[in-house]
């Protein structure tokens, strides 16, 4: 465990523009991929049976398409296959579904996101159980290297 860090950018910069007087506590959770998968589901569960009387907001920063390495090193185009799973993860969410994001291919997601995978929304599926509601606010392409895909989970 880290405890001089700090918060990490993805973490303060919303905060900051949501709650900028620092009125609520906040824990900063990160992914490991080395801990799989199931223990992202694990942990976002953990964290959902800590809410008292529904009071319980979970931020969650990254990207489903993540390859800043690409624009560092001066590529311009958006792997077709990152754009399909990102397509693909906007789709199923719409449709209140977590399978064909889970089912995506290994190579789907090195492509999409190399440092992270889809850990982030498999904490997310802890957090909101199984049945939910996503409503996406805002899907932007970055650098051609970043979704901004800002999206809204309720269970239900």
């Amino acid at each position: 465990m880290v405890d001089n860090w700090g918060l990490d950018h993805g973490a303060w910069s919303p905060l900051l523009h949501i709650f900028n007087d620092a009125s609520v506590p906040a824990i900063l959770v990160s992914i490991c991929p080395d801990m799989g998968a199931q223990a992202h589901v694990d942990l976002g569960r953990l964290i959902r049976s800590l809410q008292i009387k529904g009071n319980l907001c979970v931020l969650a920063s990254g990207s489903l398409i993540h390859r800043l390495d690409l624009f560092q090193s001066g590529v311009n185009e958006t792997p077709p296959l990152a754009m399909e799973y990102l397509e693909n993860c906007i789709s199923s969410l719409e449709n209140g579904t977590w399978d064909n994001i889970f089912d995506s291919k290994p190579d789907i997601l090195r492509v999409a996101s190399p440092e992270g995978y889809n850990l982030p929304l498999r904490f997310i599926h802890g957090v909101v159980g199984e049945k939910i509601k996503a409503t996406i606010l805002s899907n932007e392409m970055e650098f051609n290297a970043a979704s901004l895909t800002t999206i809204r989970f309720e269970a239900i």
